[in-house]
């Protein structure tokens, strides 16, 4: 699979796992600081937007680890959930 170099699944960090998921498209910068954001959504139907915010809330803080994400028009999107060993 090419994905300019972004395998789906994990990856040993020190001292933490790290879980990712590629995308080839890219955020809109407009999107990006609302994209953990409870019922936030690009889409109009209904149910939608829990998402990403379900991810961010789950893994921070019940889990106890890091969700992050980048994005580029070169790279396309990867989320991340980081957990500490």
């Amino acid at each position: 699979m090419n994905n300019r170099g972004h395998e789906p699944g994990l990856d040993n960090e020190e001292r933490a796992i790290v879980f990712s998921v590629w995308n080839a498209k890219v955020i809109p910068v407009d999107v990006t600081h609302r994209i953990f954001q409870r019922y936030f959504s690009t889409k109009d139907e209904p149910g939608r937007g829990l998402g990403t915010y379900s991810m961010k809330f789950f893994g921070e803080h019940f889990l106890g680890g890091k969700v992050d994400f980048r994005t580029s028009h070169v790279e396309g999107t990867v989320f991340r959930l980081t957990m500490p060993l």
